[in-house]
């Protein structure tokens, strides 16, 4: 029976010596496989290498451009509110200005309103002409009543006296 448990052994050893060759096999392919996985992965963390100072670059200038972005909004903002203000003063000026037209006289109102006060004048004239004359009138008729007055006083006196008027020939 030994020689049944040695011969299995045997067996057994030839089947591991033999797995074992297969490994080796197998290992001595897939070593120079692995070298080139290690000189990949080489370049792949020199690449690595190069890319992180570009990375710290480009998070630098993120930084930078929200710090511009933040100053761009708040002055949008500052903007945005000038503009809001403007915009309620124009509007307000607007109205004013609407305000202003409806109640200033148009042209057509002035011209209405000058021929009015054009009529108005001359009726005054005519009024004071007429006052005027009405005032002459009365006066010529004061000194025509003097002067009638004088008339018949100087020829009067020219027949108690026994003259003649020097102007008469």
């Amino acid at each position: 029976m030994i020689s049944n448990t040695e011969d299995k052994i045997l067996k057994l050893l030839e089947t591991i010596v033999e797995g074992q060759e297969k490994t080796n096999t197998r290992l001595d392919q897939i070593e120079p496989r692995l070298d080139r996985i290690e000189q990949s992965q080489a370049q792949t963390n020199t690449r690595l290498d190069q890319i992180e100072p570009r990375l710290d670059q480009i998070e630098q200038t993120q930084t930078q451009t929200n710090t511009r972005l933040d100053r761009i909004e708040q002055s949008q903002a500052q903007t945005n509110e000038i503009l809001a203000r403007q915009s309620t003063a124009i509007k307000a000026l607007a109205e004013g200005q609407k305000d202003i037209r409806e109640r200033m006289a148009t042209k057509q109102d002035l011209e209405a309103s000058e021929n009015r006060l054009n009529d108005k004048m001359e009726a005054t004239v005519e009024v004071a002409k007429t006052e005027i004359q009405a005032t002459i009138l009365d006066q010529i008729a004061k000194l025509t009543r003097i002067l009638h007055k004088y008339k018949v006083r100087l020829e009067h006196l020219e027949k108690h006296t026994e003259t003649t008027d020097p102007t008469q020939n």
